[in-house]
């Protein structure tokens, strides 16, 4: 539900059309073929979607340079956080 509320959102924003029955079923489909193979629920975020349409992210390149972003943080920056208790590194 939140998903369409946010594709709806900058559909009129950005003037395109948006179809209720796609969206779910795309998110439906990511769902179940991702439980096979352990990976996390899938779903839209409107901070994250905020962000990318005020720094005018158009492609989906923007997720996967963000991505990366959070894999080279994870994997060098770690040592960092170390000390950190869980919850907090949960809250980020």
């Amino acid at each position: 539900v939140e998903s369409n509320a946010i594709a709806k959102t900058y559909a009129l924003e950005h003037s395109y059309e948006v179809s209720a029955n796609r969206e779910l079923v795309a998110l439906g489909t990511a769902n179940t073929i991702g439980s096979f193979f352990g990976a996390y629920p899938s779903f839209g975020s409107l901070s994250r979607s905020k962000i990318a349409n005020s720094t005018g992210a158009t492609t989906p390149l923007y997720g996967f340079i963000t991505s990366m972003i959070v894999l080279v943080t994870m994997l060098f920056l770690m040592p960092a956080f170390y000390y950190l208790p869980k919850s907090a590194i949960a809250a980020i």
